[in-house]
């Protein structure tokens, strides 16, 4: 009842503006929003059960962009997220005070945040023409038909970030990791690393990462393997310490990521329990999946630090989503031939 008629005060408060787009992108009075929050912009803004939105928060979302709050989601006070094109947050993951989030950012599930945190995935021109200004050069850049000044930033699950971090653009951080106050993180982090730094670099690692040829979800020793888009301990509105698995595996997302031993050349066997018929993707190749349990096999596409990424669609409606696919465990099989010795 008081996120109702905190909501309901948010939306009075506010410009008649804030009431059209709330209503017209579906956002239901099941979240915190502080009354002077502000949400400017006419893209799309997707917030779920859950989130809380501090005072004098400020979230930007232009035409033609796109800003995912997930369940459970922290906005502290006086932070900025503006998507251009997208910023995604994970379910419960927390943004301290005065942090920023700016341009294209993915951020997963269960991360801790401090304030003060700033990530962008752009930044200035300063050596195309270093005898004009900066805002020149930008300028210019902005206008030339090939030119992209945003390189993605994708922060994983679990992650703890420190007071006053910086991360640069491109920057990627693996799912785990732990970063230092103060930090300037200017280069990729791997998975479960300790980093600090100004630049960053690694200072010691929370386990061995070392994604096996077969994983199970009732192995509680592989959890960091399911790597992202899964239902997991303490990372999912309804996960908590305890165990979070239904049918015997992970709850998985519309997209979800996998780490393995696996090389381009190796088939992966993975076992699934589907609630509808639908199809997972995987490397541009689309594969059928029954209702029911399925054994699929999948010739390896592994991407960076060889994750295996898949995205899930199926032929449910919106209210069965949640909980339709379930992966229970994921093998390797290799295809590799060895030369023989003459």
């Amino acid at each position: 009842m008081h996120r109702w008629l905190t909501t309901a005060r948010w939306m009075l408060h506010a410009p008649r503006r804030r009431w059209r787009r709330v209503v017209r992108h579906g956002l239901l009075p099941f979240f915190h929003v502080h009354r002077q929050a502000e949400i400017e912009g006419d893209g799309r803004l997707d917030v779920a059960a859950g989130v809380c939105i501090g005072r004098s928060a400020r979230l930007v979302v232009g035409d033609g962009h796109r800003l995912s709050l997930a369940r459970g989601v922290w906005i502290g006070d006086d932070c900025e997220l503006f998507a251009a094109p997208e910023v995604r947050i994970g379910s419960r993951t927390s943004l301290q005070s005065r942090s920023q989030i700016l341009g294209q950012v993915s951020m997963g599930s269960g991360c801790v945040c401090a304030a003060n945190l700033y990530v962008s995935s752009g930044s200035h021109r300063f050596f195309d023409e270093p005898h004009l200004p900066v805002r020149v050069q930008d300028r210019r850049a902005a206008a030339r038909p090939s030119f992209a000044n945003s390189r993605a930033v994708s922060i994983g699950d679990d992650c703890w970030i420190g007071i006053n971090v910086v991360i640069l653009p491109g920057v990627t951080i693996g799912r785990g990791c732990v970063v230092g106050a103060n930090s300037v993180v200017r280069s990729d982090a791997p998975p479960y690393s300790v980093i600090g730094g100004a630049p960053a670099s690694v200072l010691k690692t929370r386990l061995n990462f070392a994604p096996p040829s077969r994983i199970e979800a009732r192995e509680d020793l592989h959890i960091p393997y399911f790597y992202s888009g899964f239902q997991q301990l303490g990372v999912s509105e309804d996960a908590d310490d305890t165990c979070a698995r239904e049918r015997g595996g992970w709850v998985a997302g519309d997209r979800f990521c996998l780490a393995l031993d696996v090389r381009p050349a190796d088939v992966v066997d993975l076992e699934i329990d589907a609630t509808h018929a639908g199809t997972i993707e995987h490397g541009a190749r689309i594969f059928k999946v029954a209702r029911g349990r399925n054994r699929l096999s999948i010739p390896a596409a592994p991407g960076h630090w060889n994750l295996l990424e898949f995205n899930w669609s199926y032929g449910g409606g919106d209210a069965a989503r949640e909980g339709a696919l379930v992966v229970l465990c994921a093998a390797v099989r290799t295809q590799r031939t060895t030369g023989t010795t003459p």
